[in-house]
Parts: structure tokens; sequence; C-alpha cells
């Protein structure tokens, strides 16, 4: 469903089990960036990009050809919040039990005889995972992110990494008809298992924080194929990231390492990678105040700035061509069916030559983007699976 005032019936009435559904005039409209080329949702949701080019020619026994050409869009991104001091985190505590009576063994369930070992120790620790604030990751880049696992309490016996998993976690929020419904998709970044690395020393005191090392996923990039976090009228995406971690104490042989494997979840934005112009951030922070009291000069080549006309009210009728056909040396033969409404000494401009082109009215003052493009790929659609018409006739 567009962002539409007006829906018309011939393409917004379809029929459900013979019960016709009349589309609803939205109730939001988002204002913000272009989104980028989204996939993976057949027949539900998805966005595209195309370039039509229709040539028209007069006759009526002549078909007009039609061609149209994909392409995949990723938008730049928003200017970045400096960075604080903090940082944005996930923890997680677990206690571990000192002297765990051992699984029983034997037919019978028989224990060896030992030594009762009364210890008043409650070997505790906190796993945090860590990103800079604000969490921001990048598409195709490395991910910043730091784990600590800190003592909590005094222990005996070492504390051993035994397993580590990172994963992304999309949720893409689809909305149509006052409906919303939330799809999820995963990537996993990294996935290590049977570590059995030690982390510290027992003799550590109280407080300590060992770092997890960071090349366990310091060469993991953010798949190119992710999209962007974005936000339109109904579609949306927002991401997480979970890290698990699988902590044994006492022994590194399953079975006898009293594992625990603690998820710890970041929501996170993800960026496309592609830098605004500095010019963009300049107009940014000056709000364009300056831009809308000041008219831009005007631009070399002779054509009409047409950027700088003053606004016309949309209650006024747009002048029409005249009834009898003109050449440039012809004078107006016909009557004008709408005059000019400002005035007997307002005359509006005719323009000679068309409008200004991007680069004209816009690419004049802010620069084109100097470097990286980006790579983002998103996935295709599975072969044979529903999907939205091209409307290649209109």
């Amino acid at each position: 469903m567009a962002c539409q005032q007006q829906n018309s019936l011939s393409t917004n009435v379809s029929f459900s089990n013979m019960i016709p559904e009349y589309g609803k005039n939205p109730t939001q409209h988002v204002k913000a960036t272009l989104p980028p080329s989204v996939s993976g949702f057949p027949g539900e949701a998805e966005i595209r990009y195309f370039v039509k080019v229709t040539v028209n020619r007069p006759e009526f026994y002549k078909e007009n050809p039609r061609d149209m050409a994909h392409f995949t869009f990723l938008p730049i991104e928003p200017p970045r919040p400096a960075q604080t001091d903090g940082e944005a985190y996930a923890r997680r505590s677990h206690q571990f039990i000192e002297d765990a009576p051992a699984k029983k063994s034997g037919l019978f369930g028989h224990k060896d005889a030992g030594g009762d070992v009364s210890s008043t120790a409650s070997p505790r620790v906190s796993v945090d995972a860590r990103l800079p604030n604000p969490a921001i990751l990048t598409i195709n880049h490395n991910l910043p992110l730091k784990i600590l696992v800190k003592n909590m309490g005094e222990r005996g016996k070492n504390i051993y990494l035994q397993m580590l998993q990172i994963e992304l976690i999309g949720y893409t929020k689809v909305r149509a008809h006052e409906v919303t419904r939330t799809e999820s998709n995963s990537w996993l970044l990294a996935s290590m298992s049977n570590m059995a690395i030690p982390i510290g020393s027992p003799s550590d005191p109280v407080g300590t924080e060992v770092p997890i090392n960071q090349e366990y996923w310091s060469d993991k990039l953010i798949p190119n194929t992710v999209a962007p976090t974005f936000q339109a009228c109904n579609l949306s995406r927002f991401y997480e990231i979970e890290v698990r971690v699988g902590l044994g104490y006492g022994s590194y042989k399953h079975g006898e390492d009293q594992l625990v494997v603690l998820p710890l979840r970041l929501p996170v934005k993800l960026y496309s990678g592609i830098a605004p112009p500095s010019a963009l951030l300049e107009a940014s922070l000056t709000g364009g105040a300056s831009a809308s009291s000041s008219p831009a000069p005007p631009i070399p080549g002779g054509k009409p700035n047409f950027m700088q006309q003053p606004y016309i009210g949309s209650n006024l009728r747009p002048q029409q061509p005249n009834a009898g056909p003109a050449t440039p040396t012809q004078g107006k033969t016909g009557a004008d069916p709408f005059p000019a409404q400002g005035g007997a000494g307002h005359q509006q401009q005719v323009p000679e030559d068309a409008p200004p082109s991007y680069e004209e009215a816009i690419g004049a003052n802010l620069p084109p983007i100097n470097g990286y493009r980006g790579s983002y790929m998103p996935p295709p659609a599975p072969e044979g699976a529903p999907r939205f018409s091209e409307d290649r006739k209109r």
C-alpha cells in the first residue's frame, strides 16, 4: 500500500475468497532517505528499483516499445553521532558450584569414596559484550566487539572458554492495512566449540577482568547481503547482535565442566558504509536556513533557474498550451482558457528550455561521493517464488 492520499479503485480492489477488499487510505507517512533494495520475503514484501524507458510513437498502429532495467540501490548513511566515552553493553552473571558432586558411575551408581571438602568459596563470574556507544555496525566491515569475563568471587579451579557464537539477527516489520507482522532473519558471524581455553588464573583477585581474544571474530565481516537499518511507511528493518558464551569450571572435559551458555543481546544499527559528502554534512548542521534566506546564484549556461521561482498555490490552475499550433516565430493565435490570476501587471514567464538537471540544480553545490561505494548484493528471489508485478504495461 503506497502512501497516497487518494486510492484508485482500479488498483486497490482485490478479491479474497470471493469477498472484495478495498485499500485503505494511509494514516502515516515517513519522510526519510530512500530504503535499500530488499528481498527475501517472496510474495510478502520487497523493495526494487528499476529504470523504465518507453518510446512513444504517434502512429496508432505502431506499438510503443518499452523496456526496464533493474539495479541495486544502497543509500548513503546518515551522519554518525559523535562517540561518547561510555560503551553499550550487555551483561550476564553465573555462579558455579565448588566441589560439585560427580556424576554417578557404574551399574548401581556407586561413587568413589572421597574426603568431604567443604568450602565457603562461591565461584562467580560475569560476562560482558561491549560495543562503542552508539552501537553502530557497518556492512562489509569488521565487528568492533569486546567480550570480557570478570571474576566476581574467589575460586580454586580454572574457568574454561568452551564455546563462542556470534550471530546477527534482523527483524523486518511489515505493515499492510494497519496490520503488522514481524519477520526475522539471522546471519551467523562466528561459531566455535570445544575450545578448552583457560580464562585467567585461580589466583586472580576479585574484580579482575579478562578479555577474550578478538582474533576469534576480528576477520569476520558483516555480510554484504544484509540490508542496512531503514524505516519506510510500510516496511522497516532493525537488528540485534547475539553473543553466546559457553563457560566451564574445574575441567575442560565434557560432562565434568559444569558447562553453562550465557546469551547476550545488544540492539545495534547497521549502516551502509557510504559516508555522505562533507558539503551535505555542513548543510545538515546549518539546517538549511541560510540557503532558504539567500537565493542561489544563477546557473551558468543560460538556462533559467526554476528552483528560484516563487511558490504557486495548488489552487491556481496551470497555464495550458494554445489551441492552435505555434512555432517559435509565431505569436499567440488562440485565447488562453486560463488567464493569469496574479493581477494586471503580472505576467507568467514561459520557459524556453528544459528544467535544470540534477547536476545543475543540486550537484553544483554538493560534490559527488568520492570514496567507498559499497558492494551490497541482496540475495536473489528463489526460482518459482511469487513476486510482485513489474507494471510493464503502464
